[in-house]
């Protein structure tokens, strides 16, 4: 699938996966680090300590996807749909949200773009 294999771990680094339906994908642990994800559906995905660093997720659909643990150091997320998400103890240092819909994400304990850790009740917005 767009040039990577999904079972398992899912081996993924750089793969195009640009536009994809991937609703209710089961991608935890998976390595999509620079993977090309944008315009992407992934209701309901889960992406539980997922690599993905440098990932372009812009203008992606990620409503009520599980990116606990995840990392996303530096992934491009402008644009994207993160209504309802979960990124409880995620990376998003150097993370671009420019334009994102955070309404109703869980940053619970994830570290923010800015490098601080987000506080326990941290939905819609990072609570330092």
């Amino acid at each position: 699938l767009g040039g990577c294999s999904i079972i398992g771990f899912g081996l993924c680094n750089g793969a195009n996966l640009s536009g994809l339906n991937l609703e209710g994908a089961s991608l935890s642990m998976a390595a999509l680090d620079s993977a090309n994800l944008s315009n992407s559906y992934l209701r309901k995905a889960a992406l539980k300590l997922a690599g993905m660093a440098n990932a372009n997720l812009s203008k992606a659909y990620l409503g009520s996807a599980n990116l606990s643990g995840a990392n996303l150091t530096y992934a491009d997320l402008t644009g994207a749909d993160l209504e309802g998400a979960m990124f409880g103890e995620a990376n998003l240092m150097g993370a671009n949200l420019e334009g994102a819909n955070l309404h109703g994400a869980n940053f619970s304990l994830a570290r923010w773009f800015n490098g601080r850790k987000c506080g326990v009740r941290s939905v819609g917005f990072c609570r330092q």
